[in-house]
């Protein structure tokens, strides 16, 4: 494969064929490495510039990919860099980054798996988590992970739930007591009267039809203006004892309002009781279905020394699911890099099955026992 670089990162303009490479450390090894993956999927190595140190923003930074092989009747990648965004061009045709993984899909290339092998340190990172492990995996298509996927995200939202119901079930409400008696028939006949004369009063004293605008005989007249009058004694009479009458009404509103709140809340709580042991029930069936979903979703042989382990037991002497691989029983953060390294290379050599991706091993002048590993690219330092 033939690798033309521009501005990208300690090359202005270089030319080089990815192939196994011994130089002395600053040469670029890694710099070769990362442009591929560049090419393959946009992305680098974590902590690596793509850009040229000093290079103005204006000046793209590019990967062009020839010679390869892996992808049939594809001749060339470009990746460029430029402004912060980057575009791929395939036989200078552009391309999304999801329309190019389709395309090698449908051409029975995995461009998850073919990059992967590019990256064959990341057993030797301290901080691998489980999780990370897992994905890494999945990626490299030692396990196959749709099962686990489905069962993970349930997982997620099942604990989410548990929380929230956890929360309500810790609500300590007392429900209020009662200290404003409703209104007496009495006091309800008082305030519709008073409400009543209220809105009559509110109305203009008019002498004319409001609807046809025929002017009303003395008669009636008279009698409106009667009834103007006694709603206004009715209004004026009994002020104070309607603003008592009120005010007791709203206060034993209030109270009847926040009795009915605490009763809700009670009633959640005690349902979100329910619902922490259902919750909790939930998710060890998950984490037992995780447990078996990992085990039998190893999708090839794995090097000899190897297991995968997809199950612990906890301080309380409860299984929980974890992956997890061990060489000869020893956990693999326990095992010196070197050989973290091999494993790492021969777990995707099966992953590949033959196919044409190269595995590129980066500093690789201390790994040994890998000399049947066919298509291995080794940069070293010498």
């Amino acid at each position: 494969m033939k690798l033309e670089l521009k501005n990208f990162g300690k090359f202005d303009c270089s030319s080089f064929i990815l192939q196994s490479t011994t130089a002395s450390n600053g040469a670029g090894k890694t710099t070769l490495v990362n442009a591929y993956l560049f090419a393959l999927t946009g992305k680098c190595l974590t902590g690596f510039v793509t850009t040229k140190t000093g290079t103005p923003q204006d000046v793209p930074t590019s990967v062009e990919l020839t010679d390869f092989a892996f992808i049939p009747n594809v001749a060339s990648l470009r990746r460029v860099l430029h402004g912060g965004k980057t575009t791929l061009y395939v036989d200078g045709n552009v391309y999304t980054q999801t329309d190019f993984v389709k395309l090698c899909a449908e051409r029975g290339i995995d461009i998850e798996l073919a990059a992967a092998c590019a990256d064959v340190n990341v057993l030797t990172d301290p901080q691998l988590t489980s999780e990370r492990l897992r994905k890494l995996l999945v990626q490299s298509n030692v396990l196959v992970g749709e099962e686990y996927e489905t069962l993970r995200k349930e997982q997620i939202e099942v604990r989410k739930k548990l929380k929230t119901a956890q929360q309500y079930a810790l609500s300590n409400v007392v429900i209020p007591t009662r200290t404003v008696e409703p209104l007496t028939e009495a006091e309800e006949a008082l305030s519709t009267s008073v409400l009543r004369a209220q809105l009559l009063l509110s109305k203009p004293n008019r002498r004319t039809c409001e609807t046809c605008g025929a002017l009303y005989n003395d008669s009636r007249i008279t009698s409106m203006r009667k009834a103007w009058d006694e709603a206004a004694a009715l209004v004026a009479k009994y002020e104070t004892e309607h603003k008592r009458i009120a005010d007791k009404c709203g206060r034993y509103n209030d109270e009847t309002q926040a009795i009915q709140d605490a009763e809700r809340l009670i009633a959640n709580a005690q349902k979100a009781a329910s619902d922490v042991q259902d919750y909790e029930a939930r998710l060890e069936q998950l984490d037992s279905a995780i447990r078996a979903s990992d085990a039998a979703a190893v999708n090839v042989e794995l090097p000899e020394g190897v297991q995968l382990v997809t199950a612990s037991e906890t301080k309380s002497g409860k299984e929980t699911s974890v992956c997890t691989l061990t060489y000869d029983g020893v956990p693999l953060k326990s095992v010196n890099r070197a050989k973290r390294v091999e494993i790492c290379v021969r777990l995707l050599d099966k992953a590949r099955n033959g196919a044409a991706y190269p595995i590129i091993l980066d500093n690789a002048e201390s790994v040994q026992g890998l000399q049947n590993v066919a298509n291995l690219i080794r940069m070293e330092v010498g």
